[in-house]
């Protein structure tokens, strides 16, 4: 499978900033996936627009689940993320 789009985007919460990136692409069997690979999300839907709302509700889900354990949510890896963290 060949990645259709890769950009980054920008989130930011509580005056942080988290540089991610999305990568979307389309399986042989029709189904889309999208990746947050910051966030080592990877998500399936019937469309584009599904699966990437699929890997970014996961991906917030995944930042308020360790909060709320107690634990620093997912610093982003790379050249980009100079130590960004993600809050919601």
């Amino acid at each position: 499978m060949a990645w259709r789009q890769k950009r980054r985007f920008c989130i930011s919460a509580n005056a942080v900033a988290m540089k991610l990136t999305l990568g979307l692409g389309r399986e042989t069997d029709g189904r889309w996936i999208a990746e947050v690979p910051e966030w080592n999300v990877l998500l399936y839907g019937d469309s584009g627009q599904e699966a990437v709302r699929r890997v970014l509700s996961g991906g917030r889900e995944i930042v308020r689940d360790r909060i709320a354990r107690g634990e620093q949510p997912i610093v982003a890896r790379g050249k980009n993320a100079a130590g960004s963290r993600m809050s919601i």
